[in-house]
């Protein structure tokens, strides 16, 4: 008994010169490290901008200028709490007017991810808070 063996059908080779322009192109840039890094950055800075309004914690003309001067405020986490800041008392001297904030150590504001916030219209299309 004679076995052939099947040889599969020749590859094309790619080389450089049967590339097209944008296969070179793409070649090129996929070596080029900082490239790459690049347009991760483009990509994700777009991101932030068409999902301003999402991300934004506040529409574009809110001020609360009841707090323009307080100081920052570190995050805080313990068990009981999760994430948390502690809360601050203004006091305003009477005799200089000078604004002093006073941490109140034993109450505390919960932090909280997506919170219940302002109305908006997402891309002008769907209306949530």
């Amino acid at each position: 008994m004679k076995t052939e063996t099947i040889k599969p059908p020749d590859e094309k080779k790619v080389t450089l010169g049967t590339m097209s322009q944008w296969q070179l192109i793409r070649l090129r840039f996929c070596k080029h490290k900082l490239a790459l890094v690049s347009l991760f950055v483009v990509i994700a800075l777009y991101a932030v901008a068409i999902l301003a309004q999402f991300l934004a914690p506040y529409p574009k003309n809110f001020k609360n200028m009841l707090c323009s001067y307080n100081p920052p405020m570190p995050v805080l986490f313990n068990l009981e709490h999760g994430f948390h800041t502690a809360k601050i008392l203004r006091h305003v001297d009477q005799i200089s007017y000078r604004k002093e904030y006073v941490s109140l150590p034993g109450e505390v504001v919960e932090l909280e991810l997506f919170g219940k916030g302002h109305a908006y219209s997402f891309l002008g299309l769907i209306e949530t808070d």
